[in-house]
């Protein structure tokens, strides 16, 4: 765990698999795998770093995990082709949704705070209203797996970051295909959106960081290191941290990528 402004570390855990792990928007808890257990969740205070609570029922390994707006409400899937919403505090599982096969590798959640977007091995893109428990739109186009999907602010559009080098943008209500992308010369790991709505970040195996216009996903800038960018995250004032295989993390500004 690291502090942005001095880039200094605060602390530091062991035995955790990178992937996946979340934190709650009012900055209290983080939920990550359980050390040696990949099928199970813990959540850890973020103001004393113990467990506050672990989350099992899941039976096969977790890949992706995120926490709803409410801040008290994570969301999980596995290879067991289900997707689990939880109480953070009691550790109760509230919904199990099975996927039908469908392999989950990402999941984001929307403002409304009631439904996710999924994005699987196969290339298909799933929206999950999880106070009904079930499906409620289907999002085919991508030629590879979903590596990552964002939404915007306002719920109204999302973008998906794919195996097949591209970026898509997506209209939710009607589920339209608006915009591609051909946004990487390799696959592209993860997409984000800023916080204001206006920008798009997506990071990729061709070793940059690149910058996107929301709105129509127009290039602004490009960020190169000298290893493929594996993980990325918004911080304060336009600041993107990134990290690349090599293990060294980069602090750019978006003032600055203008």
């Amino acid at each position: 765990v690291w502090e942005p402004g001095t880039r200094g570390e605060i602390r530091s855990f062991t035995g955790y698999g990178y992937w996946p792990l979340a934190i709650s928007p009012n900055g209290r808890h983080l939920v990550c795998v359980s050390p040696r257990r990949f099928a199970s969740l813990q959540v850890i205070s973020c103001e004393t770093w113990t467990v506050h609570q672990v989350l099992k029922g899941h039976t096969d390994i977790l890949r992706a995990v995120v926490i709803m707006p409410n801040s008290l409400t994570a969301v999980s899937a596995a290879d067991d082709c289900t997707i689990r919403s939880w109480d953070i505090l009691s550790g109760r599982c509230l919904v199990s949704i099975p996927t039908q096969k469908d392999y989950v590798r990402t999941l984001a959640a929307l403002p409304d705070g009631r439904s996710v977007i999924s994005g699987s091995y196969n290339g298909s893109i799933q929206v999950w209203d999880l106070n009904a428990g079930c499906e409620v739109r289907r999002f085919s186009g991508h030629t590879a797996r979903i590596n990552a999907v964002a939404a915007s602010p306002n719920g109204k559009i999302f973008i998906s970051a794919a195996g097949d080098n591209t970026l898509k943008l997506w209209n939710l209500a009607t589920g339209a295909e608006e915009i591609l992308v051909d946004a990487h010369e390799d696959q592209v790991n993860g997409v984000l959106v800023d916080k204001d709505g206006k920008f798009v970040v997506s990071y990729s195996d061709d070793c940059t960081v690149k910058l996107w216009r929301l709105i129509d996903l127009k290039w602004i800038a490009t960020f190169t290191g000298d290893s493929p960018m594996k993980a990325c995250t918004l911080g304060e004032q336009g600041l993107i941290i990134a990290g690349d295989r090599s293990g060294c993390m980069h602090f750019v500004h978006i003032e600055e990528a203008k």
